[in-house]
């Protein structure tokens, strides 16, 4: 019989005294939950409730200890649970937010004695950024605000933080992106100004402003290589301005090999915004010759029907010949050519020397039973390819892809295992699986 599981509902349906019962027992060995009792008994007394959780966020900011991996998803709990104590029991949202403020200060600090490798300190910050950009814009004067934002905007040796958005009112916008600007322009290090470029790039965008974030590149003589003049491309797309959008990225000499797709969507969008449906279809051929992914090869073959779709389905799958072992066979399988595929396989397999382990189980669900010839010369190529490596991890996959090749009908399956014996028989554990998988060898 399985276990209960307990709503919500249920423990409300349990008696006061009794729920007080358990869950004093409980605290006294949860130290986290001891502390979330503490601060709601606390909620009534706001001095109280603020010096306890500011004595929380100073344990946190006098920290000298270094924190390792294991250790650090607790801590970033404990960041998290002042957060959502800030959020459920301060009243008073000034003093809530001076207590973010506070909060938030200390990851510098904690940064630089903590392995944070999983991200879940500096998620825990995020979330109370995260208060900070809710509260602050609503709670706090204009002036109050700029003191503030100006004061954490940024984290020494680790960029922008993240506490401006859309809310945050645009004169204080204007009167930080003046001040970062000037600091900007006055940096001298060869390497540095990435932070004062990213939050003028920010800003900019929450002014809905582009052109702004390109006059601080040019009025720091930063040279617009192809990767700057994308990221500027997609800033004016932000604000939907086509025009602007298609002359940056016309400029582009060779599309940034991680910004392939990036490049290629905003070229569409513009497409679309124009009402160019020849320029888009040329620019969906472009874009699948360029990424050879089978999502864009449908968007492409979609823009065709009749004679034309066949046509242009045929001349892509004569192509797909040249391509590698693996995007040919992806080409193959999304334009349902069975026989090409098989008759591709065939022609390739005395120079294959490598199968990807997905490559083959697409092809043997695509192919199926009517060309299983063709599936078992490709797992015979992986066994081969496998038994390369003297490694004997891999001898359990050796023999079970034997014995798929067996239940595929394969007559000749015997004598390559006792090929197999013969050419690695010293390779003793894997004699004594096959052994145990084939008793008759």
């Amino acid at each position: 019989m399985k276990n209960k599981i307990i709503t919500l509902q249920d423990i409300e349906s349990i008696d006061p005294k009794i729920i007080a019962k358990i869950l004093y027992e409980v605290i006294q060995f949860d130290d986290r939950l001891y502390q979330k009792v503490q601060s709601t008994l606390m909620k009534n007394d706001t001095s109280t409730l603020q010096k306890q959780l500011t004595k929380r966020i100073n344990s946190i900011s006098r920290g000298r200890k270094f924190i390792e991996y294991r250790h650090s998803f607790e801590l970033a709990k404990d960041i998290e649970m002042i957060v959502d104590d800030i959020r459920e029991l301060v009243e008073d949202k000034k003093a809530a937010l001076k207590l973010l403020k506070k909060l938030i200060l200390t990851d510098e600090n904690l940064f630089a004695r903590c392995d944070d490798s999983s991200g879940s300190v500096q998620m825990s910050y995020g979330y109370a950024q995260e208060l900070y950009r809710e509260y602050a814009p609503k709670y706090l004067d204009e002036k109050s605000l700029l003191k503030d934002l100006q004061e954490l905007l940024i984290l020494d040796g680790y960029g922008m933080r993240e506490i401006l958005d859309e809310s945050t009112p645009q004169d204080v916008l204007t009167t930080i992106y003046d001040t970062i600007l000037e600091k900007y322009i006055a940096h001298k290090e060869e390497f540095g100004g990435y932070t004062y470029q990213h939050i003028l790039q920010t800003i900019a965008r929450l002014l809905k402003k582009p052109e702004l974030y390109v006059d601080a590149l040019k009025r720091k003589g930063v040279e617009l290589k192809d990767y700057i003049l994308l990221d500027i491309a997609l800033e004016y797309k932000a604000v939907e301005d086509e025009v602007k959008t298609i002359e940056y990225l016309a400029r582009i000499q060779e599309i940034p090999v991680n910004g392939v797709s990036e490049y290629f969507e905003t070229l569409l969008w513009c497409d679309e915004k124009m009402g160019d449906q020849l320029a888009l279809t040329g620019h969906l051929r472009d874009y699948y010759e360029k990424t050879h992914s089978t999502t864009i090869l449908k968007r492409y073959l979609d823009r065709f029907d009749g004679e034309l779709y066949k046509q242009e389905k045929m001349r892509i799958l004569n192509n797909a010949q040249s391509l590698s072992f693996d995007e040919a066979i992806d080409q193959f399988i999304a334009l349902d050519a069975k026989e090409m595929c098989a008759a591709f396989i065939q022609n390739k397999l005395p120079s294959i020397s490598y199968i990807n382990y997905y490559t083959i189980k697409d092809v043997e669900q695509f192919l199926g039973d009517e060309y299983a010839k063709i599936i078992i010369q490709l797992y015979k190529v992986q066994i081969d390819d496998l038994l390369k490596v003297a490694n004997t991890k891999y001898y359990p996959t050796v023999v079970k892809i034997l014995k798929k090749i067996e239940k595929l009908g394969d007559a000749s399956n015997q004598e390559y295992i006792q090929k197999i014996v013969e050419k690695h028989h010293k390779k003793k554990t894997l004699m004594r699986l096959l052994r145990e998988a084939f008793p008759e060898i």
